[in-house]
C-alpha cells in the first residue's frame, strides 16, 4: 500500500469506481485507484469529493488530510477503527510468523517515510531527505537549542502517554516486548506530524507569554493533530497485519 497524495493545481474531481477511486480533471484521462493499495490520502488544492468515495475511503479504513493552499490542514477525515479486539488478535498471530521483525521493519521505515514526507510537503521543504538531514528543523539561537530540545523530550513523554491510552483501547498492553520497540516509532511519526505547527507556534511572539507549563499549552492546542496521526498509524498497523492473516 502507498499513499496518495492529490494535488488539485486544476480543479479535480474525485468519485468512486466500484473498488477504486477515479480522479479527473478536464481534458486529461481518468485515472483509478484501487482502495486495497491506497495506505492514506492527502489532499491540496481544489478537489470536488462525493460523499460515496469518502464513504468507501472509510469503511476502508484510509484516512485523508485536507490542506490549504499554504500547507496547513484544513480538515482530518479518519477511516473506520478496527473492531474492539481485532488489532490485538491480528498482532498476537503476527508475532507468531519466524520473520515477524524483517516485516515489521520494513513497515517501520516506510510509515516514517510518509510522515517525513508529509511533514516536508507541509513546511514547504523541497525534499524529505533535505528535512531529515537539517539540523534542527527550527532555526533557532543558540541559546534556545537546549531548551527545544528538553521541549521536544517532554512532548515524546506526553505523546506516549496518548499512545498508551490508544493502544488499550486496542487491546495491546505495552509490556509486550515487540510493542515496546514499535512505541517509540510510532510517537516519532506523531512527533513529524507536529513539527511544522510547532515550527510556527515557536516563533510566536506571544509564546513566553504561557502562564502555564508550555509543553501542556502547545500539546492541548494540537492534541487533534496527535491522536489523529496515532489512530492513523494504527489504522495503517491494521491494514498491514491484514495481509498476513
Amino acid at each position: 500500500m502507498k499513499p496518495l497524495y492529490l494535488k488539485g493545481e486544476q480543479p479535480l474531481t474525485v468519485r468512486l469506481d466500484g473498488p477504486a477511486l477515479r480522479v479527473s480533471r478536464e481534458g486529461v484521462s481518468c485515472q483509478r485507484f484501487p482502495l486495497t493499495r491506497i495506505s492514506r490520502i492527502t489532499v491540496s488544492g481544489e478537489t470536488d469529493w462525493n460523499t460515496r468515495a469518502l464513504l468507501a475511503c472509510a469503511d476502508a479504513g484510509i484516512s485523508i488530510c485536507f490542506l490549504d493552499g499554504g500547507g496547513e490542514l484544513r480538515a482530518r477525515f479518519m477511516g473506520r477503527s478496527p473492531a474492539a479486539g481485532a488489532l490485538a488478535r491480528l498482532w498476537s498471530n503476527f508475532l507468531d510468523r519466524p520473520d515477524h521483525q524483517v516485516l515489521l521493519a520494513e513497515w517501520r521505515e516506510n510509515t516514517r517515510r510518509r510522515a517525513i514526507g508529509l511533514c516536508a510537503l507541509r513546511m514547504g521543504i523541497a525534499s524529505a531527505t533535505l528535512l531529515m538531514r537539517a539540523d534542527c528543523f527550527i532555526p533557532v539561537p543558540n541559546t534556545e537549542q537546549r531548551e527545544l530540545e528538553d521541549f521536544m523530550r517532554r512532548l515524546d513523554g506526553l505523546i506516549e502517554s496518548r499512545l498508551v491510552f490508544e493502544l488499550s483501547r486496542h487491546g495491546m498492553h505495552c509490556d509486550d516486548v515487540d510493542l515496546l520497540d514499535l512505541t517509540p516509532e510510532l510517537v516519532l511519526i506523531a512527533q513529524w506530524a507536529l513539527r511544522p505547527d510547532l515550527a510556527n507556534w515557536w516563533r510566536g511572539r506571544n509564546r513566553r507569554r504561557i502562564r502555564i507549563d508550555p509543553v501542556v499549552a502547545f500539546l492541548e492546542k494540537f492534541k487533534g493533530t496527535v491522536d489523529f496521526q496515532l489512530r492513523d498509524a494504527l489504522h495503517g498497523l491494521y491494514r498491514f497485519l491484514l495481509r498476513f492473516d
